[in-house]
């Protein structure tokens, strides 16, 4: 498999060497869990589609099996599918939510809502594309409420919850950093849509005119020949996010496409797992 060459920026100087350096028995960084217990089939909220049928938003919830520490941070994994296709079950999806878990992590695969029989491209956006881009921001941020209004049953920290995803789940992980003063009412109401951090895999900010100060910290991974989501406004994401004075780094994969995870797995979650360290392992 060839390397891609990896830039990274000034937060990720621990990241960026995170797959040549031997950390053990350090948690949530390590693998501190052999086994995870998978509970299926949650359901987190409730909306209505584009077609005016009612649907229940439903949840995955991975925990390290036999873990006993309270006050654990949680990740909501969010799939990709172009708004359009995927579920929970999505096997990056899946493969993150199991990854994490055996860190000590509590985390989550979400379904939400998807555009029906459209499509969505960011050469030819259309209203019905925009309005399934905002209903899985919503339904996202209904999906963070939940684990947040459960946290004690959770044994989950209410502020050290993360938000994730690849291609059209890492531009909705990066609008429920960006945007939680618009949270939908796709569930939990009266509950903060606030994360402490999002990682984008392909991904990019629909709105950036809404970043600002308060923002939580970002880590994107992104192909510089990304076809799809074109790799030029991973960096406008970035450098917004610098304007405004927040944490935002982005690595970069020289020549690579759109399907980042799939080939690119061990070198993108010893970073992940880095980034999510240095932000979330302190309480608060």
């Amino acid at each position: 498999m060839r390397t891609p060459r990896l830039v990274a920026g000034a937060l990720l100087l621990l990241a960026a060497v995170a797959g040549t350096v031997t950390v053990t028995g350090c948690r949530y960084w390590d693998d501190a869990f052999a086994d995870v217990e998978v509970s299926r089939g949650i359901v987190y909220g409730r909306a209505v589609e584009q077609s005016g049928r009612p649907v229940d938003l439903v949840l995955d919830l991975y925990q390290p099996a036999g873990d006993t520490a309270a006050a654990r941070p949680a990740i909501v994994w969010v799939h990709g599918g172009g708004f359009t296709a995927g579920t929970r079950t999505n096997p990056n999806t899946v493969d993150l939510a199991l990854r994490f878990a055996r860190k000590g992590y509590v985390t989550a695969s979400i379904d939400y809502r998807l555009l029906q029989g459209g499509s969505c491209a960011f050469a030819a956006p259309t209203p019905t594309c925009g309005r399934a881009v905002l209903d899985a921001q919503h339904d996202a941020q209904a999906a963070v409420r939940w684990v947040r209004a459960h946290a004690a049953g959770l044994r989950v920290d209410p502020d050290r919850i993360a938000v994730g995803g690849s291609s059209a789940g890492a531009i909705t992980a990066l609008n429920v950093a960006y945007r939680s003063h618009d949270p939908g009412d796709s569930g939990t109401p009266g509950v903060s849509s606030a994360v402490q951090a999002a990682v984008s895999i392909s991904g990019t900010a629909t709105d950036v005119g809404s970043i600002g100060p308060g923002d939580p910290p970002v880590l994107l991974f992104h192909g510089t020949a990304d076809a799809t989501v074109p790799y030029r406004l991973a960096v406008g994401t970035v450098a917004r996010a610098g304007a405004a004075g927040l944490v935002a780094d982005l690595v970069s994969f020289e020549g690579a496409g759109h399907g980042l995870y799939q080939v690119y797995a061990d070198a993108i979650v010893p970073r992940i797992a880095a980034f999510l360290y240095l932000v979330l392992r302190a309480p608060g």
